[in-house]
């Protein structure tokens, strides 16, 4: 928990994903809201559902939990030229929900909690061996890359090595502090755009 100082607010921070899901969710999904907040709050239990069960390890569930965090909040407000405030159609929410939720495929997932269950999908996807991280500050690769694991990613780029960063941007197009890129394979960065 923190006090905003500026505001006086008090924000509580949960990163659990189970009291998110089995608690936070049901406890919301109950009140009524009365403004524009409803929109956002809709988004963000199919973004909690996705991460809680395993839709966000398969593309197409990556591809739309990105898209609600592009969308909610306040960069459904944005001005900015060429961003994209169009919120994920409900073709595409429905047709991730028509797939066998990753994390309940295998029945000795059953009973299970999150981190459980993320640590067995990452082994079955050869996490133990690594993931190849290659790794852009600007539209240069930085030296020693691509890296065999992100812990190695991250102490190239200064970061501590239980830090969840190349694990939450790669793959994604978002650049981390204004100018890191993390890839899982090499990319071809257009200097034309960036400009």
């Amino acid at each position: 928990m923190s006090t905003n100082k500026a505001t006086d607010v008090l924000s509580l921070v949960i990163i659990n994903i189970d009291t998110l899901y089995d608690q936070i969710l049901p406890f919301f999904s109950a009140l009524c809201f009365y403004s524009r907040k409803q929109i956002d709050f809709k988004y963000w239990a199919i973004a909690v559902k996705l991460h809680k069960l395993g839709y966000i390890y398969l593309p197409i569930g990556k591809s739309l939990f990105l898209s609600i965090a592009i969308y909610i909040n306040s960069n459904r407000y944005s001005t900015k030229k060429g961003w994209p405030n169009v919120s994920p159609s409900n073709e595409e929410i429905e047709k991730i929900f028509t797939i066998t939720p990753p994390f309940f495929r295998a029945d000795n997932s059953k009973g299970k909690n999150h981190l459980e269950r993320s640590k067995e999908i990452t082994v079955s996807r050869g996490g133990r061996l690594g993931f190849t991280v290659h790794v852009y500050k600007n539209t240069d690769e930085i030296p020693m890359s691509p890296f065999k694991t992100y812990r190695a990613a991250q102490l190239a780029i200064g970061l501590p090595v239980n830090s969840k960063i190349v694990s939450r941007y790669i793959d994604t197009g978002k650049l981390y502090i204004g100018e890191y890129l993390f890839a899982s394979s090499a990319i071809t960065i257009n200097t034309e755009e960036k400009k």
